[in-house]
């Protein structure tokens, strides 16, 4: 038998207790609280390394590339846009054809066709895209200058493709004037040395680095026509005009 002291203890203790779970099985669960870590998303782009292939022109869409990849800046959908744009304009002159046409070479009847919006109709097996086809929000990401230069190049290569040119693996501008680029062609500027009073090749526009390499070397490689590039090239106006 307890006494009356520890029975009114051990009461008490039963009802703190009684309390306790009455109070526990009646509290609201706290709400989990997530943290979500920040990722940032950059497009996978091809890298490239810098070479006599992509000719010092007017055209200069590695900037729109350059621009992209500046850390400083945070990535959006509009540099990421920009990116693909820079990258899609690129390959559309700079680009190797991997698959060649072979056969004879078809010079399609209506070469003049006109589209309503002003530009040449594209020929159904042209292997290249034209700028006026990209997407409206990219177009808005290219530089009007860049963007009417590309213009120019693109009727240039429709145009030699349609008189049966079909040879060439893209084009480049520079002073004014289109460059159709050629598999075994190099486009070279000759420097006078002041001293010795010879000439000698300081800058190359080739599809293949190898040969930019070799020529810049001394080195004329097998196959290759050699051609000044002061010299050569297409007035865009004039041609189209014709």
């Amino acid at each position: 038998m307890l006494n009356g002291k520890k029975a009114l203890t051990l009461t008490g203790i039963l009802i703190l207790v009684s309390i306790a779970i009455f109070l526990m099985s009646h509290q609201t669960p706290p709400e989990t609280v997530v943290t979500y870590k920040a990722v940032e998303f950059t497009p996978k782009t091809e890298k490239r390394t810098p070479s006599a292939s992509h000719p010092t022109s007017d055209v200069e869409t590695d900037a729109l590339a350059n621009e992209d990849r500046d850390g400083s800046a945070p990535h959006t959908d509009d540099a990421i846009e920009s990116t693909e744009t820079a990258l899609l304009l690129d390959e559309l002159f700079f680009s190797e054809i991997l698959d060649e046409t072979e056969g004879e070479t078809i010079v399609t009847e209506d070469a003049e066709i006109v589209e309503d919006d002003g530009y040449p109709e594209v020929p159904p097996d042209f292997p290249f895209s034209v700028v006026w086809k990209v997407p409206e929000a990219q177009r808005a990401e290219i530089p009007t200058r860049l963007f009417e230069e590309l213009e120019l190049m693109s009727k240039v290569m429709i145009k030699l493709w349609n008189e049966g040119d079909q040879g060439f693996s893209g084009a480049f501008m520079a002073d004014g004037k289109v460059y159709p680029t050629y598999p075994d062609v190099a486009y070279v500027k000759w420097v006078q040395s002041e001293a010795s009073g010879e000439w000698y090749i300081n800058d190359v526009s080739t599809v293949h680095s190898y040969v930019s390499d070799q020529l810049l070397d001394g080195i004329m490689p097998p196959g290759i026509e050699i051609v000044d590039q002061d010299s050569a090239g297409i007035d865009p106006y004039a041609f189209l005009s014709q």
